[in-house]
C-alpha cells in the first residue's frame, strides 16, 4: 500500500524539504477565501497566447471543486488533470467524474470549458473541518475533488491515533490554521498514485517534471513551459512568508513579461496577472509531459448530445508541426503536442531549367523532374507543375518534329526522349490526382 511506501521516509523529506525552502504549507487566509472572489487581483480582457489550447480552456474554466481548508494544492492538480483529460486522453480522469458541456458550435464561442462535477456548497462547509472530512469520505466516490483528498489523507495518514466516526485528523493539520494543505513533495507522490497505480499509466507514459530553485529560475521554468504549451501548476508566498497558495499557470505575455493564472477559485479567478497578487515567491513549480496517443474527449457535445473532440472542433487553433524525411516517399509529422503520423511527401515545384523543375517537400526532400507541358502548338509552353514557360522549339525540348507513333495514351499525352511530359488537355486531371502515370 501506497502509506506503507512513503512512511519511512517521510521524516527525512520532511527535514529535507525545511532546510531547502521546499516546504509549502496554505495559511487560513487563502483557506477561507470565497470561490469566486478575485476582487483584490487584476485580470486580462484577452488571451495572448492565441495558438494554443491551454488558454481557451483555463480561461474560462468553472468546474474544478471548491477550495475549503486549503485544498487548492488539489484544485489546482484538478485543473491540470482536467486539461489533459480534454484535450489530449480521456481516460485520464474517469467519467463518473466528469462535467460536459452541450450545444457546442466553437470553442471560442462558450462560456464555460468542461472540468469535474462540483461538490455542492452543503457538503463543502467552511467553519466545520471534522464534518468537511466526514463528508470527503463519505462521498469520495461522487466528486473527483473528494476523491483526490481522500487519497491525499490516506496516503499521507500521520495519525495520532485518536480519532472519532471514523475521522482522521492528520498532524500535518496546523492547530492555528486547521489546513488539508499539502507539502510541495507530496503533490508529486499524489501524483505518481493516482497516474500509475489508479489510472495504469507507466511511467514512461507521463513523466511528471518539477523545479524548487529561485524565484527567478522557478519563474523562467513556468515561462519556458508556458510558451510550449503546457500549463504549470506552482506554489507561490507573500513576502512575509504569513501566507501561500498554489495555481496554475497558463498564459503569458512577453511585452510586459506577465505571467496570466487561474486561481482556482471559479472562472472569474481566470486570466489573473500573477504580478498582481500578493505572492511574490515561486518555491517550485511542475508540469505533465504525456506521451501516449491522442484518445478523443466526449466533454464537448453538439445540439444532437454527439461529442466532439477539440481535435475536431478547434478550427481556430493553429498547430505547430514539425517534419523529419524517413525516405524517398515518406517523412514523419510531429505535432506540436507530442503525436506523430507517417505521411507521403507533397510537394511545392520551382523553375530548375529549361528540362526540368525541383520538387521539394516540406520536410525538405527534394529531386529534379522533367517539366510536364500542355500539348499545344510549338513555342512557349507553361508547365503545369512549376508554372514556368518553356521554350520548346530552343535547347528546352529536344524531340522528334512528328508526334505520330508517340502518343502512350489514349488521350494523346506523351513523353518525349529527353523525359518531358507532353500532357494533353483531357488528361490534366487525371495526371494530377495520380490516376495517370506517363511512362
Amino acid at each position: 500500500m501506497i502509506t506503507i511506501r512513503y512512511r519511512k521516509i517521510y521524516l527525512l523529506a520532511v527535514i529535507i524539504s525545511i532546510v531547502s525552502c521546499m516546504l509549502f504549507h496554505i495559511n487560513v487566509s487563502d483557506m477561507k477565501r470565497d470561490y469566486d472572489d478575485t476582487s483584490d487581483y487584476e485580470t486580462v480582457e484577452n488571451n495572448y497566447l492565441t495558438d494554443q489550447f491551454s488558454t481557451q480552456f483555463f480561461g474560462k474554466l468553472n468546474h474544478h471543486g471548491i477550495n475549503r481548508y486549503g485544498t487548492c494544492s488539489y484544485i489546482a492538480m484538478i485543473m491540470l488533470l482536467s486539461y489533459y483529460n480534454v484535450y489530449w486522453d480521456d481516460n485520464i480522469i474517469d467519467e463518473c467524474y466528469e462535467h460536459t458541456i452541450r450545444d457546442v458550435i466553437s470553442i471560442s464561442t462558450l462560456e464555460y470549458s468542461p472540468g469535474i462535477k462540483v461538490e455542492p456548497s452543503s457538503l463543502a462547509p467552511s467553519n466545520n473541518l471534522a464534518q468537511y472530512i466526514k463528508n470527503i469520505r463519505s462521498n469520495y466516490n461522487q466528486y473527483f475533488h473528494f476523491m483526490l483528498v481522500k487519497h491525499g489523507l490516506d496516503t499521507f495518514d500521520f495519525y495520532d491515533g485518536d480519532y472519532e466516526d471514523d475521522i482522521y485528523y492528520s498532524e500535518s493539520l496546523s492547530e492555528k490554521d486547521e489546513t488539508l494543505g499539502i507539502y510541495v513533495f507530496q503533490h508529486k507522490q499524489l501524483l505518481r498514485y493516482y497516474l500509475y497505480e489508479l489510472q495504469l499509466y507507466d511511467v514512461d507514459d507521463v513523466k511528471i517534471k518539477s523545479i524548487s530553485q529561485t524565484h527567478e529560475i522557478n519563474r523562467q521554468f513556468i515561462i519556458d513551459n508556458i510558451i510550449k504549451g503546457h500549463p504549470v501548476v506552482f506554489m507561490a508566498r507573500t513576502g512575509d512568508n504569513e501566507s501561500g497558495h498554489v495555481m496554475v499557470a497558463y498564459d503569458y505575455d512577453s511585452v510586459s513579461d506577465e505571467i496570466i493564472c487561474h486561481m482556482g477559485w471559479g472562472k472569474n479567478s481566470a486570466k489573473t496577472k500573477y504580478s498582481s497578487t500578493a505572492y511574490t515567491r515561486i518555491l517550485s513549480a511542475y508540469v505533465l509531459h504525456f506521451h501516449t496517443n491522442h484518445v478523443c474527449s466526449n466533454n464537448y457535445l453538439d445540439f444532437f448530445d454527439e461529442p466532439i473532440c477539440p481535435c475536431q472542433l478547434n478550427q481556430e487553433i493553429i498547430y505547430d508541426y514539425g517534419f523529419e524525411q524517413l525516405d524517398s516517399s515518406t517523412h514523419t509529422k510531429i505535432c506540436s503536442c507530442g503525436y506523430e503520423t507517417i505521411e507521403n511527401h507533397t510537394y511545392s515545384y520551382s523553375f530548375w531549367d529549361n528540362t526540368y523543375h525541383k520538387k521539394t517537400c516540406i520536410c525538405g526532400y527534394s529531386l529534379n523532374a522533367p517539366h510536364v507541358l500542355m500539348n499545344v502548338p510549338a513555342g512557349y509552353k507553361k508547365c503545369v507543375m512549376c508554372g514556368a514557360h518553356v521554350n520548346s522549339d530552343f535547347g528546352g525540348i529536344v524531340g522528334p518534329t512528328s508526334y505520330s507513333g508517340l502518343m502512350t495514351k489514349p488521350q494523346g499525352s506523351y513523353k518525349l526522349p529527353n523525359g518531358v511530359i507532353i500532357l494533353a488537355e483531357s488528361d490534366l486531371d487525371a495526371y494530377l490526382n495520380g490516376e495517370l502515370v506517363i511512362e
